[in-house]
């Protein structure tokens, strides 16, 4: 996201600048790394860079000390870490008319490889990672820049890793599209990929409609589990 001048740095920008940085200089540098070296666990900052829980107090002043946080750095983040776990209201909510402008699969596949930190700014290496046309990745790029959603960085997509999610139980063709494309990449991946690569499997039962709303509850719940 863009950040303005005026605006101090979260300590989760200064955590992924930091990471950036240290891949620029050593390619071979990992997030495993970058854990060891601040002496936290790779889960924990894992799921701090993707905004999926906040650093505890004590693992903030690791922090703080081994990257050098400013008194009044140190005071914001401890401010930030005490807003608890991440709720519907955390997630940025893409508009109907916003979505509908990146319904492709594979924007959110840009999103979440340069979360990683691991996305190239060139759409013919975008193009051969994900399969699509050099056409495809580079109007992928071009939108999500336009959408403030992405910057590029010393050669790469930066990402800032917030959760995106769309409005929920509201009909939408552009959903019902993105839909599609899933059902038909989880065909092709049924034919092509390894059965030690992919779980796929289905489930029957009987079900009270009156309960569907608590069943999506607890699938939504696991989705975000899974995904940290």
């Amino acid at each position: 996201m863009h950040n303005d001048n005026n605006t101090p740095k979260s300590y989760r920008d200064k955590l992924r600048d930091e990471l950036i940085a240290r891949q620029q200089r050593n390619s071979s540098y990992s997030l495993r790394s970058f854990a060891r070296d601040l002496q936290i666990s790779p889960a924990t900052l894992s799921q701090t860079l993707s905004m999926k829980r906040s650093l505890s107090k004590a693992n903030l002043a690791k922090v703080a000390e081994r990257l050098c946080f400013t008194p009044s750095e140190t005071n914001a983040a401890q401010q930030e870490i005490t807003k608890g776990n991440i709720t519907d209201e955390a997630f940025f909510t893409l508009q109907d008319d916003i979505f509908a402008t990146m319904s492709a699969w594979y924007h959110f596949a840009i999103l979440s490889l340069a979360q990683a930190g691991r996305a190239k700014a060139e759409p013919q290496w975008l193009a051969d990672r994900f399969g699509i046309s050099t056409f495809e990745a580079t109007a992928a790029m071009e939108r999500l820049l336009r959408l403030n959603l992405i910057e590029i960085k010393r050669g790469r997509i930066a990402y800032d890793g917030r959760p995106l999610r769309t409005t929920s139980d509201i009909p939408s063709s552009a959903a019902r599209q993105l839909q599609h494309q899933h059902m038909d990449l989880a065909k092709v991946s049924l034919e092509q990929d390894d059965i030690h690569l992919r779980d796929m499997t289905s489930m029957t039962m009987a079900i009270d409609p009156n309960k569907i709303a608590e069943a999506k509850s607890m699938i939504k719940n696991f989705r975000r589990k899974l995904c940290r």
